[in-house]
């Protein structure tokens, strides 16, 4: 496999975490570090969206500057929250399934 930033191949496969792809640039190291920093956490973004949205359903989560209608639109954490969930089921009708590990 080629480094697709340098064009190199890589110079060794990371070492050993459940969260890592084999080209991946992250190191276990850096993982652990990140966990105890509270950086890295092992929730879903799917839960994290619908914790910000349960507790704050109003406050703006996200702007679309190219709008159909040339202006931004906004989108707070409930709608976000409500899109990304149809959008979610939705996914096994275009033949989407569950993630599976790429080791």
């Amino acid at each position: 496999m080629i480094d697709q930033l340098t064009g190199a191949p890589p110079s060794s496969p990371p070492e050993e975490h459940p969260d890592i792809r084999r080209d991946s640039r992250l190191t276990a190291a850096l993982v652990r570090a990140y966990e105890a920093d509270g950086q890295w956490r092992r929730t879903p973004l799917r839960a994290l969206l619908a914790a910000a949205a349960a507790e704050q359903p109003d406050r703006v989560a996200a702007i679309d500057r190219m709008s159909v209608a040339h202006e931004a639109r906004r989108f707070t954490y409930a709608e976000l929250d409500e899109r990304a969930h149809l959008y979610a089921c939705g996914l096994p009708r275009w033949g989407s399934a569950p993630a599976t590990s790429s080791r």
